[in-house]
């Protein structure tokens, strides 16, 4: 389709083109930008980014989450300025070290709780400095304008330079930069400010794989290291490819502690893997799977135990989530993964008052898997716990999806003969347009 539409635009020649792209840009500040873009010489491309940038300081007037996007083309259509104008290494890294310089007149002034801002600085203005930096001759340079951005990061998004550091310096810069850091950590009065500079240490460490450094330095940011700093250091020693010094460390995290339970299960996993532990590693992959039973989770633990065991352990798991006194929606959706319909249904129709309908993500999956493998009663059960949520939370603007659910119902009833204890669809309507006869939206939206 989209070969068909250029083939018909280039049939139409340029003068057309050329007509149509002037009439669109009378009404698109975007299109006007790209034809700057592609018309104006590079020296005056530049002149015009400068300008911008200035503006972009001094500008006033507040964008709201309404016009968040629109600003956020604005700021994307700048930086494509700079890649299309700009070939020198050391103007490209100035210019865009310019766009992070405004950050703070751009965040003061925009609603960015969608967050599609701070992503252009995060990704977009951080590759295209990258670009930049790799081909900057100076390093030691380019060390010195790094530091001086990071001395005002208020809005952090100028960290992810720091990063990205391996990307465009030597070992021997980043060792510079780490003790230029430490000497500005080491001014510091304030605990706040002196992790700021020992964060960006870290990074740097992280990405050396210097694991001492990485320990050394958390442990002066933030004292005797807590679960979540334990599982950090070993995770910086596991990838500088000391397993067992990365063991010793998870080691110091009691056992069943819940806080990031998962993150040392995944660490154990891979340790263990490095160790050639065997025993273990099945050990803590039974852990991972029972704490979270799915397709993935089974197939990572029969690559160890072996694959001839796969009808074995399913048929005791399935018998074990049968067992429960209490749904679960995970094991549930295990069984429906497996295409285990049959018990999926049973469990949800052993438990009809536990499911919560507040918790549309992970139930609207299995009613739709109920529904399309024809486990009619099942999916009746969640369909009901879908729409008894929205109409006791009142919430107007979701009563579209409640109508969905409704006409569902409606639908489904006519397959089931036995309704094995569960009301039937007739009883459930009668009750249900008793006890919301007043919310009339509702009942015009249903009437639609």
């Amino acid at each position: 389709m989209k070969n068909d539409k250029r083939d018909k635009l280039i049939q139409l020649g340029t003068e057309a083109l050329a007509d149509a792209l002037l009439k669109l840009a009378e009404r698109n500040d975007q299109a006007d930008d790209m034809i700057e873009r592609m018309t104006a010489m590079p020296a005056e491309l530049v002149k015009q980014i400068k300008s911008k940038l200035t503006g972009l300081k001094r500008r006033r007037s507040f964008v709201d989450w309404r016009g968040a996007q629109r600003f956020t083309n604005e700021l994307e259509g700048l930086l494509d300025d700079v890649k299309a104008a700009v070939e020198d290494a050391k103007v490209g890294v100035e210019l865009t070290a310019s766009f992070f310089r405004a950050d703070r007149s751009i965040f003061e002034r925009c609603d960015d709780s969608s967050g599609f801002i701070g992503g252009i600085f995060r990704f977009k203005a951080m590759d295209i400095f990258v670009e930049y930096a790799r081909c900057y001759e100076d390093k030691d340079r380019l060390v010195d304008l790094v530091i001086d951005m990071m001395g005002d990061d208020g809005y952090c998004v100028r960290e992810c330079l720091v990063d990205a550091a391996a990307q465009y310096l030597p070992e021997t810069n980043m060792r510079r930069m780490i003790n230029r850091f430490q000497t500005l950590a080491n001014k510091e009065e304030g605990k706040h400010e002196k992790r700021h500079w020992l964060g960006q240490i870290e990074s740097l460490a992280r990405q050396l794989g210097d694991a001492p450094l990485f320990e050394k330095t958390r442990i002066e940011s933030w004292g005797e290291p807590g679960e979540a700093a334990c599982l950090d250091i070993a995770s910086v020693y596991l990838e500088s490819g000391d397993a067992r010094k990365a063991l010793s460390w998870v080691n110091r995290i009691p056992e069943r502690l819940e806080f990031k339970e998962y993150d040392r299960r995944k660490l154990l996993t891979e340790i263990y893997r490095q160790t050639g532990d065997t025993e273990k590693l099945t050990g803590i992959l039974w852990e991972i799977f029972r704490a979270s039973r799915s397709r993935d989770n089974l197939e990572t633990l029969l690559e160890v135990v072996g694959k001839d065991r796969a009808d074995e352990i399913m048929e005791r798991e399935v018998r074990l989530i049968m067992g429960q006194t209490e749904y679960c929606s995970n094991d549930v959706s295990f069984l429906v993964e497996m295409e285990r319909f049959d018990e999926a249904e049973a469990c949800v129709l052993n438990h009809p008052e536990q499911l919560n309908g507040d918790f549309y993500s992970t139930l609207l999956p299995i009613a739709k898997a109920m529904e399309q493998h024809e486990r009619c009663l099942g999916a009746t059960v969640i369909y009901r716990s879908l729409l008894d949520s929205i109409m006791d939370r009142v919430i107007s603007k979701y009563y579209s999806h409640g109508v969905r659910y409704l006409k569902k119902l409606e639908g489904l009833a006519v397959f089931i003969d036995d309704w094995r204890g569960h009301t039937e669809h007739e009883s459930y309507m009668e009750a249900f347009r008793k006890k919301h006869s007043r919310k009339y939206s509702f009942w015009a939206k249903y009437g639609e």
